[in-house]
């Protein structure tokens, strides 16, 4: 349910505590665990990466992420690296 910003603030109703509050227009992010973890672009490890729902495109429920090499993975038909600047899709 999203809240109606044409009334005013005193009249809004907002979600109760069970329901589940989303952004970015009710889309969802995908939080994806990794193994073997990426290599991390300041010597870390990346075990774990959330994935914009709009870089997902369409999944099959039973599609995991598969390590292709220390920078990059596959899920589904896509594939994504992790580099400074953060996570990015590469097809």
């Amino acid at each position: 349910m999203a809240l109606d910003l044409s009334r005013p603030f005193r009249e809004l109703v907002f979600a109760d505590v069970d329901e589940a509050v989303v952004t970015r227009l009710g889309a969802r992010d995908l939080l994806v665990d990794l193994s073997p973890p990426l290599a991390g672009p300041f010597g870390g490890e990346i075990a774990r990466v959330a994935i914009p729902a709009h870089m997902l495109g369409t999944l099959k429920p039973h599609d995991e992420p598969e390590v292709i090499d220390a920078r990059t993975f596959r899920l589904g038909t896509r594939r994504f690296g992790y580099n400074q600047w953060g996570l990015h899709r590469l097809g």
